[in-house]
């Protein structure tokens, strides 16, 4: 998911700050290699490595969840990750806890930035073969207090590439303290 700056909606878990786009803050350059690091995986070489079976994800399956280490055997298959402004030369910057799920930070327009986003991380075993399934449900918890609307998009992907095809849809809501 990633959540933008827009001017009539604030945004789930995440403090807007209201600056001027034209406000210049130092880049930080750290934070960009951390987070854009998290999302590359070494080149695999055909002739060495056997390519691993997609993983079959039936109707009903959880892909991830909460306090499920990709490290014990009925954990997650992937962790999610930070993907901020930061690699657009922005200045927002966010946090995801893969023990707890909770995910937060403030998005800021300053360097011409207005975002903040969580991605997958290269998965650990193998793809998931989800053509089985017909659909998606995303279950989210919100602390807010319902007050503000909030405004998420999620983007799926059917290949491993970076940037490959996807699929996109947003989604307003009120948040109180429940869940959808």
């Amino acid at each position: 998911p990633e959540l933008a700056r827009s001017n009539n909606k604030s945004n789930a878990g995440v403090a807007v700050k209201n600056v001027k786009s034209s406000e210049r803050v130092p880049w930080d350059a750290l934070r960009f290699v951390e987070q854009s690091s998290k999302f590359i995986s070494r080149p695999k070489i055909p002739f060495l490595e056997k390519k691993p079976e997609p993983i079959p994800v039936l109707p009903g399956d959880v892909i991830w969840k909460a306090g499920g280490s990709s490290s014990n055997n009925n954990g997650n298959q992937f962790l999610f990750a930070p993907l901020d402004d930061v690699v657009m030369g922005g200045a927002s910057s966010s946090e995801f806890d893969n023990e707890t799920g909770i995910w937060g930070g403030t998005v800021t327009a300053a360097n011409s930035g207005g975002f903040v986003g969580i991605r997958s991380t290269p998965f650990s075993v193998a793809p998931l073969d989800m053509s089985q399934c017909t659909g998606l449900v995303i279950s989210l918890r919100s602390r807010g207090d319902g007050q503000e609307e909030k405004r998420l998009k999620a983007v799926l992907r059917d290949s491993t590439d970076f940037n490959g095809v996807c699929w996109t849809s947003c989604f307003d809501y009120r948040s109180k303290g429940s869940e959808w």
